[in-house]
């Protein structure tokens, strides 16, 4: 927070971005389109893709097309997962709600109206390994879902029956039900982080390597784990 919103340290691409915008977009497209009484082919789908690469932050002309191929193998699952599924209510929408004192904007990717409820879904572009279970535990652990249940909650005066985390690439699905415990959870996070904004406190609170990895300001960050992870896999020489 402090490096993007107070420093306004700018970011490179990187091939996590790169592929991840343009597979939203693609996916976004088409489920605008749906929801609008369109169905698109696949075809349209894979350009609306292709419209949206740029080559930019891969590492090698190798890489970017071995990402490539993979966004266009994930949009076919995709596209062949939403076949005969009914149209979502909501696409990319944007929520604002007051908590307490403090505003909470966000967007959801999807939200489809079902005869029991809303169910939320939010896509994930990268990877996971088919009948890993890793789907589920991203699910289980997700901040991110629980939030949104909490936003259409507050929007709509109705809990979701579900929320879950798509991933695009494997077509794997981890599901959630919300619950008082849960809501009541993050209703007091957000309070807390809030407070700690106001108050300037950005003590670092790196949560694993992985979330390191994925940040943009890992290089620079003198708490990322991704530096202490190469010193000691590093092997000495002479």
């Amino acid at each position: 927070y402090r490096f993007k919103h107070v420093l306004q340290i700018p970011t490179l691409p990187t091939p996590q971005m790169t592929y991840g915008l343009a597979l939203h977009e693609a996916v976004k497209d088409y489920l605008r389109r749906k929801r609008d009484g369109v169905e698109p082919t696949l075809a349209e789908v894979q350009a609306v893709f292709r419209a949206a690469w740029l080559a930019e932050g891969f590492i090698s002309p190798a890489h970017e097309s071995e990402r490539f191929q993979a966004g266009i193998a994930s949009l076919r699952r995709f596209y062949e997962q939403e076949r005969g599924q009914p149209a979502p209510d909501l696409v990319e929408q944007r929520f604002s709600f007051m908590l307490g004192k403090d505003r909470v904007v966000g967007r959801w990717d999807r939200v489809d109206r079902t005869p029991n409820g809303a169910v939320v879904i939010d896509y994930k572009a990268g990877a996971d390994e088919e009948g890993s279970g890793r789907a589920q535990r991203s699910a289980n652990e997700s901040l991110q879902l629980r939030l949104y249940a909490l936003a259409h909650e507050r929007v709509y005066g109705e809990r979701p029956v579900q929320t879950a985390l798509h991933f695009l690439e494997s077509g794997e699905r981890g599901t959630v039900t919300p619950t008082d415990e849960s809501i009541g959870a993050v209703r007091g996070l957000v309070t807390g982080t809030a407070s700690r904004i106001r108050s300037r406190e950005f003590a670092p609170n790196p949560k694993g390597l992985r979330t390191c990895q994925q940040c943009p300001y890992h290089q620079i960050c003198p708490s990322s784990l991704t530096a202490r992870a190469a010193t000691s896999s590093a092997v000495p020489v002479g």
